[in-house]
């Protein structure tokens, strides 16, 4: 199937199904508690989440089922 010039591509769903109670209590409890302060015009120092300094550090991107 060839793209259509001007039309965006998408790779993977752009909708899906509703959370079930489980997750949305998970992100509401859970999220609050590892999430990462950012400043916003600040860049992020990883070393600096830790309350003493690891030996090595690395970041992991995910998509979920990805």
């Amino acid at each position: 199937m060839e793209p259509t010039p001007g039309k965006p591509r998408f790779f993977g769903r752009r909708q899906g199904r509703k959370l079930r109670a489980g997750r949305v209590a998970l992100l509401e409890e859970v999220l609050p508690k590892v999430l990462v302060p950012v400043e916003p015009g600040r860049p992020l120092d990883p070393w600096a989440l830790f309350p003493s300094r690891p030996a090595r550090l690395w970041l992991e991107i995910g998509f979920g089922a990805g």
